[in-house]
């Protein structure tokens, strides 16, 4: 009995995509799977034509190349995600060195998940086992016709399939067209989902569709601030120029009252600052009897036991969101470690215009993550 190369292909792609998504985000939904299996239906007639268009020999090695290429891809993809809690990116290979530097923790990720990461290999094992059993023949001209009707068709069945989904946020819709979310394409999309979408968008660029809402904040004011009537936290600028996002952006900035001043505002004014940036931090070291003192900075003055913050692109992430006040993301982070690029409300800039010396230090190499 002959296998055909083609299931084999398409249920390479769906083993892979489902063993990622069920040991990395341990759920998925029926609209998930079908979101999965209609994309792998598309590649694996695509995959099948760039395996299929030469003599016997040279399509075997093509095919082996394909099934150990996509073992790799899903491993780097998954390995990623253990050590640094994000998905990984084809944007990050700007700073592939950042990712070497953690290399103790990639081989002991690469330990921890051995069997997972042998799982994702099962293809090409199945592909050795049964390479006897598969075709490798050359398409002629008829059956490359019929692939190419197959892939349209299946593309077309696709894209409706998105379309009756909805075009709520965070839909597959939204995430086609609308949002760059590479967590939610990777769970909602897949693996080769995301990664055609990333490519894409890494090729021809991608503006984000950003919906402004606009919230009258004079409704939320409770009634001790109705005693007192506070003045807005407005500064001189004008919001103008631009187009698509920076068009967006200015006509939300232009339309925001801004926040109030409260009993605290100026409470520091005229103060030394010691901003601490725990890196790694947990609060599992917080000890009123073994670490009295840390106990009594975090528990003296404010502290806040209902807060968020977003943990993204490991530490980098963090220590570019408490120096800058933004949100990090995958785009901005090469900007800034280039150190061109110009933020006004960053805590360096806040400080010198109000004649600090500021000075940056950080030890280790000087050239990881271009530190000189």
């Amino acid at each position: 009995m002959k296998l055909k190369k083609y299931f084999l292909i398409l249920f390479s792609l769906l083993y892979l995509d489902l063993i990622f998504i069920l040991f990395s985000h341990n759920s998925f939904s029926f609209n998930i799977l079908i979101n999965i299996l209609l994309f792998d239906l598309i590649n694996s007639f695509i995959i099948s034509i760039v395996t299929s268009l030469f003599k016997d020999k040279i399509n075997k090695i093509i095919t082996y190349i394909v099934f150990v290429f996509l073992g790799i891809w899903y491993s780097i993809y998954f390995v990623f995600f253990k050590v640094f809690l994000t998905p990984f990116s084809l944007t990050l290979l700007k700073q592939s060195d950042q990712v070497l530097k953690f290399s103790k923790g990639i081989y002991t990720s690469i330990f921890q998940n051995i069997i997972i990461i042998l799982l994702l290999f099962v293809p090409i094992i199945i592909l050795i086992i049964f390479r006897k059993k598969i075709k490798f023949k050359k398409l002629d001209l008829k059956d490359i016709s019929i692939y190419i009707v197959l892939i349209l068709l299946s593309t077309s069945i696709y894209m409706c399939n998105i379309l009756l989904q909805g075009k709520s946020t965070n839909s597959p819709y939204n995430l086609f067209y609308e949002t760059n979310n590479i967590s939610l394409n990777i769970q909602k999309l897949g693996v080769m989902g995301s990664t055609y979408l990333d490519l894409k968008r890494l090729i021809f660029g991608f503006n984000e569709k950003i919906k402004i809402q606009n919230v009258d904040i004079t409704d939320l004011d409770g009634d001790a601030e109705k005693e007192i009537e506070y003045e807005y936290n407005n500064l001189d600028l004008t919001f103008e120029g631009g187009s698509g996002e920076i068009e967006s952006i200015n006509t939300f900035l232009n339309n925001e009252l801004g926040t109030k001043k409260n009993e605290y505002t100026g409470m520091f004014k005229d103060k030394n600052l010691i901003y601490i940036v725990a890196e790694s931090f947990s609060e599992i070291a917080v000890s009123k009897e073994y670490t009295p003192t840390l106990y009594k900075l975090v528990h003296d003055g404010f502290y806040f036991e209902n807060f968020y913050t977003s943990n993204n692109l490991s530490t980098i992430g963090g220590e570019f969101q408490a120096l800058t006040g933004l949100y990090a993301d995958n785009s901005i982070l090469s900007k800034w470690r280039g150190g061109y690029n110009y933020f006004p409300y960053g805590l360096a800039t806040i400080f010198k215009n109000l004649n600090y010396n500021t000075f940056a230090y950080h030890n280790n190499s000087a050239y990881f993550q271009d530190r000189n």
